[in-house]
C-alpha cells in the first residue's frame, strides 16, 4: 500500500457523499410506507410497488459509476472464476446466512407492519434482477474501489459494514455483513461481474418460496420447498467441504487479519471521514428506531 495514496486529498470524497444520498433512502422509505397506508395517492403507491423510491436515490451513484467506468475499469476481470469455485463461494455465503439467521432469530424485536403490500412478482423481479446489480455497483463498485486507497482490508471491511447496515433489518445486518465480506473478496480477486452473479444466486434462494408460490401456487409450495431446500442443503454441504479442501476460504477472511499498516490505514480512514460516518450511522440508527418502534 503506497502512503502517497492515503495522503492524497486532492479529490473530493464523492463516493462517500453519494453513499449518504443512498442511505437517505432508508428515512424516505419510512415516510412513504406510513403515507401510503392512509392515502389513495396513486403516485406514492406506484413508487412503493415498483421500488421507484429506492431507484431514485440510486440515480446519482449510477451516474458517477457510468461516468468513471473508463477510468476505474470496474468490470475488469482479474482472474476467471470457474463454476465449481462459484458454487463453493455460494455454499460459504449460504451457510453463513443460515447459521447467523438462526442466531439472530433468537432476538425478538417486532418491526412495523404495513397494510399495503407489494405485488409478489415485483419483489421477485427486484430481488433477483435489480437489487444485486445496484448493490454491487454501490458497495463493491464505487465504495470499495474508492476505499482501496486506505488498503484492501479497510476497503473490504468498511464496504461490507455499510452493505450490512443498509439492509434496514436488525436480523439481516450481521449476516449481510459477513456475506458482504465474501462478495467483496470475490469482486476484488476476480471481478465485480462474479460478485453480481453470486449475489443473484443468493437472492434467488432467499426468494425461493415466493418463486415457487408464483409458479406452482399455494397447494404445492410446502412439499416442493422441502425438496428444494433439502437438496440445496446437501449440495451446499458437499461444495463447502470441497471449498475447505481447496482452501478457497482461507483468504476470504484474511480481511480481519490486520497488520500494523492496516490498522494505521483504518485509523486514517476514520479520522479523514468521521463526519460522513456519523451521518450514515445516524441515518441508519434513526431508521431502525422508527422501524422497530424504539423511538
Amino acid at each position: 500500500m503506497q502512503k502517497s495514496l492515503i495522503k492524497d486529498n486532492t479529490k473530493k470524497d464523492v463516493p462517500l457523499i453519494l453513499c449518504i444520498i443512498y442511505f437517505s433512502y432508508l428515512i424516505f422509505k419510512i415516510f412513504i410506507q406510513k403515507e401510503i397506508t392512509g392515502t389513495d395517492n396513486s403516485i406514492l403507491k406506484t413508487m412503493y410497488f415498483f421500488r421507484m423510491d429506492k431507484l431514485l436515490f440510486c440515480v446519482p451513484i449510477l451516474y458517477y459509476f457510468i461516468k468513471t467506468n473508463k477510468e476505474k475499469k470496474y468490470f475488469k476481470v482479474n482472474k476467471k472464476l470457474n463454476i465449481t469455485d462459484i458454487v463453493t463461494y455460494f455454499a460459504l455465503s449460504y451457510g453463513i446466512n443460515i447459521f447467523l439467521n438462526l442466531i439472530s432469530s433468537a432476538i425478538n424485536i417486532e418491526g412495523q407492519k404495513f397494510i399495503v403490500q407489494r405485488p409478489i412478482y415485483t419483489d421477485i423481479i427486484y430481488a433477483i434482477c435489480i437489487a444485486p446489480v445496484l448493490e454491487e455497483i454501490v458497495f463493491r463498485g464505487v465504495l470499495m474501489t474508492y476505499l482501496k486507497k486506505y488498503g484492501i482490508q479497510t476497503a473490504i471491511i468498511v464496504s461490507s459494514l455499510f452493505f450490512g447496515i443498509s439492509h434496514y433489518n436488525i436480523y439481516m445486518i450481521i449476516p449481510a455483513f459477513f456475506i458482504g465480506i465474501v462478495l467483496a473478496y470475490v469482486s476484488y480477486k476476480y471481478s465485480i461481474k462474479y460478485s453480481i452473479l453470486l449475489h443473484i444466486l443468493l437472492n434467488i434462494v432467499a426468494n425461493m418460496s415466493k418463486i415457487v408460490f408464483v409458479l406452482k401456487g399455494p397447494k404445492e409450495i410446502f412439499p416442493l420447498l422441502g425438496i428444494i431446500f433439502i437438496s440445496l442443503f446437501v449440495l451446499c454441504l458437499i461444495f463447502f467441504i470441497i471449498g475447505l479442501k481447496r482452501k478457497n476460504y482461507q483468504d476470504v477472511f484474511l480481511a480481519f487479519k490486520l497488520n500494523n499498516e492496516d490498522r494505521k490505514n483504518m485509523v486514517i480512514f476514520l479520522k479523514n471521514n468521521i463526519l460522513y460516518i456519523v451521518i450514515i450511522f445516524g441515518i441508519v440508527i434513526t431508521s431502525l428506531l422508527f422501524n422497530y418502534k424504539l423511538f
